[in-house]
């Protein structure tokens, strides 16, 4: 089973020009499930793309949209996958608006979760929400009692609070392929003019009821024809699980 996460920057910073980018490094991956993240609904940025893709892939990318839970809908996050699901379920984490995703699916007769967020960005330095929320997020899948993967922008880094706790329950997929986490996963040179700080707060995490065969970053590299033209302001991960 392979596995894409990213970001996708909503339709901001040239979307338009960075979009044909997107659908071809999905289409190189050829993952069998795609769990995106900041998706723009005012102009179905989900369907985009799973149309997009689904001219070219077969079987057909199914789509499991979960919108953050403030008025007026705005962004969301979603699942496509070409593999059978048993069950999507939507939960709303505590504080920030945000929201999980949860598709159950059956690998070698097994039951398995995949979950799917996106954790508040704010207070920058300050855990108290992500650290809430990812309590929260653990609480709920743990009550399966079934083996999950767990992926998505956790707007925290490897050495914060939240990322401690994670790793108490599971495993990071980068981390275990190369030793290290990414020396960053946002932002990419996308947002080049804005000084932002480097970071990592990207992940793959599984439990060990999987094996990882590899994780790599994608959307590492810039169009051909623009080297400040990438397909998101996050690189994306992408694991292959046996």
């Amino acid at each position: 089973m392979r596995l894409v996460s990213l970001n996708l920057r909503a339709d901001a910073n040239r979307w338009d020009e960075r979009f044909p980018l997107l659908v071809k490094s999905l289409l190189d991956a050829d993952a069998d499930i795609i769990a995106l993240q900041e998706v723009r609904l005012k102009i179905e940025q989900h369907k985009l793309i799973a149309d997009s893709l689904n001219q070219h892939s077969k079987p057909a990318y199914k789509v499991f949209l979960c919108e953050d839970w403030y008025e007026p809908n705005i962004l969301a996050n979603a699942f496509l996958t070409r593999l059978p699901i048993i069950d999507h379920e939507r939960i709303e984490l505590p504080q920030g608006f945000r929201t999980a995703q949860r598709i159950q699916l059956e690998i070698a007769t097994q039951a398995i979760n995949i979950v799917n967020t996106h954790l508040h960005h704010k207070p920058y330095r300050d855990e108290c929400i992500r650290l809430e929320q990812m309590t929260y997020l653990l609480n709920w899948i743990n009550a399966y009692n079934m083996p999950f993967i767990l992926v998505g922008d956790m707007n925290a880094k490897p050495s914060s609070e939240t990322i401690s706790l994670a790793k108490e329950h599971v495993q990071s997929a980068y981390e275990v392929i190369h030793s290290k986490e990414p020396s960053h996963t946002f932002p990419t040179p996308l947002r080049a003019s804005e000084s932002l700080s480097p970071r990592t707060i990207d992940y793959i995490f599984y439990t060990e009821d999987f094996v990882v065969k590899d994780c790599q970053l994608i959307g590492a590299n810039p169009s051909t024809d623009d080297e400040t033209l990438y397909i998101s302001d996050h690189f994306g991960l992408i694991a292959e699980f046996c």
